[in-house]
């Protein structure tokens, strides 16, 4: 039944309207954390995190195509950007090519799970993980680490 709303979530995902709600965090290198994160009208939802392989353009496209049908579906929808990256990135930028790792993206995941926590009380504290290529072994890797945890996709990774 866990994995039935993923799979529903990404099947469905192609309809609504855009959706925006950034939200920015800082890193403890001082750098700027962006996350997109939607939360239905409900009194309690459980939390998509959708996660992009290693290609260098913004994960905004995926949290906008998912985010409108799981809010409809009661459920919030979690994406964070890749370092350095943006909405409006045309260009890989340096600070993608420099910085983007496995920790680095493992760890800005527990940063931004540890502010959920904290900021969303209506928030049932069940997580559900979705990743492909890279953002599949990502989810692998950070998933056990949230107690939160759920569910586990993974699409295509290696």
């Amino acid at each position: 039944m866990k994995v039935i709303w993923l799979i529903s979530i990404f099947c469905l995902g192609l309809s609504g309207a855009a959706v925006s709600s950034v939200r920015t965090l800082e890193r403890t290198d001082g750098t700027q954390l962006t996350y997109y994160f939607d939360a239905p009208e409900v009194a309690q939802f459980p939390i998509l995190i959708l996660l992009q392989g290693s290609t260098c353009r913004s994960s905004f496209p995926l949290y906008e195509m998912v985010a409108p049908t799981a809010r409809s579906q009661g459920i919030a929808t979690l994406v964070i950007e890749k370092r350095g990256l943006t909405q409006d990135s045309v260009q890989c930028p340096q600070e993608y090519l420099l910085s983007n790792t496995f920790n680095d993206r493992i760890l800005d995941h527990l940063t931004v799970i540890s502010e959920l926590r904290r900021a969303e009380s209506r928030w049932n504290k069940k997580a559900g993980w979705a990743g492909g290529s890279e953002g599949g072994v990502i989810a692998s890797l950070t998933a056990h680490l949230i107690p939160e945890t759920s569910a586990l996709l993974l699409f295509s990774s290696a």
